[in-house]
């Protein structure tokens, strides 16, 4: 199950990409773009990046040049690709934030019940030497 939905994730996103390609109105022909998206892609899981904004850019325009393709092709298709990702992820902000404003509250509400019962007496606890 894992694999096959990491493919179809990974499938998706290849996808989309040439969704972007179409979309900024490049003609060049899938197949000669086709292998040229998954090292795009893979330049996004460099961490020093978010979410892969330039280095992205920057793999296209190379490998766009070393084809034989306009690097401001790739650069345009890529930010394309960025932005319609960013848009699609907009849905799961509200979410997001309702997650994070409950898990606060939480916390809080943690927080109020220990220091209350720091403040309230307890009844001290009897020795065994106090018992005999």
């Amino acid at each position: 199950v894992q694999l096959l939905t990491a493919i179809s994730v990974v499938g998706m996103y290849i996808i989309l990409y040439l969704i972007a390609a179409r979309a900024v109105g490049a003609t060049t022909p899938m197949p000669q773009i086709l292998p040229l998206v998954a090292p795009v892609l893979m330049a996004m899981l460099i961490p020093f990046t978010v979410a892969g904004w330039g280095v992205r850019e920057g793999a296209a325009a190379m490998l766009w040049s070393f084809v034989g393709l306009t690097p401001e092709e790739g650069v345009a298709i890529s930010v394309a690709y960025g932005l319609l990702v960013l848009v699609s992820t907009m849905p799961g902000v509200p979410i997001l934030i309702l997650t994070l404003t409950e898990a606060q509250n939480r916390r809080g509400h943690l927080y109020r019940g220990r220091t209350a019962g720091k403040d309230s007496a307890a009844p001290p606890l009897k020795s065994t030497q106090d018992q005999e």
